[in-house]
């Protein structure tokens, strides 16, 4: 996911259903707030079917906030990170 921040960010974390999915993930600083950088975390388990996914923002970082988040992408175990996403 890529993300940005002008100074260290803060912690968040994604839910599904309720239940957390990745543990805390920490925004780094980026150098500015449109210079993105791509972060990865590996193991997440998205579960089948329809889910509420929840982005929870849990401590703001020297930036005063967590981050600018620009998008998430879920790719599939063996699948390339750079692979366009299955139709």
């Amino acid at each position: 996911m890529p993300v940005a921040s002008a100074k260290a960010g803060g912690v968040f974390h994604v839910e599904f259903d309720g239940v957390d999915a990745t543990g805390p993930i920490t925004v780094p600083d980026t150098g500015g707030w449109t210079t993105l950088r791509t972060i990865r975390v590996a193991g997440v388990r998205v579960p089948v079917g329809r889910s509420v996914m929840r982005v929870v923002m849990d401590t703001v970082g020297e930036s005063k906030s967590v981050g600018d988040i620009d998008c998430f992408r879920f790719v599939r175990p063996g699948e390339p990170a750079g692979a366009p996403p299955a139709r």
